[in-house]
């Protein structure tokens, strides 16, 4: 039972190599230095070092370094693009952007619509909903500009006319736009 300890010992220091060792292992059994790729390529990249072939330990270990600093410049992942506003906001007002007609279908009733408006508190949306069947169309989008207005202090725009699915939906369930 006791080599089966040390084998999970030497598993668990394994996968605790220090940042200057990233992607290279210890092979005590062969006496060599493993330096092993994978981050999104089809076949990995492999390469031994042996103690016998580079004169010494230490000298194995620095060539498998000088490899996988070469690896690693060729294969790294690219840093992230800097953000960008949306594409879809592109043809947008600059008032109306956070506001949206958003169109709700429930199961067995007809769609409905309401003006949603919505901003970013720290990380997370936050989203309100005002109905057209309630407020009225023009009413229902003042509501979310000026409370989008009061949240991020974005001008307040102007109601878009409605669209034809949304004259057409108003006729269907009586409602007054």
């Amino acid at each position: 039972m006791k080599w089966l300890t040390n084998l999970r010992a030497e598993m668990d220091r394994r996968y605790r190599n220090p940042e200057e060792q990233r992607y290279i292992c210890r092979l005590e059994t062969s006496k060599s230095w493993r330096v092993q790729y994978v981050r999104g390529l089809e076949k990995p990249i492999q390469l031994y070092f042996s103690d016998r072939n580079y004169g010494s330990k230490e000298e194995a270990l620095a060539a498998a370094k000088a490899f996988r600093d070469q690896v690693v410049a060729i294969h790294a992942p690219k840093a992230p693009k800097p953000q960008r506003r949306n594409l879809k906001y592109m043809n947008k007002d600059q008032t109306q952007v956070g506001i949206t007609l958003r169109k709700d279908f429930r199961s067995g009733r007809s769609p409905a619509y309401a003006w949603s408006a919505e901003y970013m508190r720290g990380s997370k949306p936050v989203r309100r909903t005002w109905s057209i069947r309630r407020h009225g169309y023009e009413k229902a989008y003042q509501l979310a500009s000026a409370w989008r207005h009061e949240m991020t202090g974005q001008r307040m725009g102007q109601c878009p006319p409605p669209s034809q699915d949304v004259v057409q939906w108003a006729k269907l369930v009586r409602c007054a736009l």
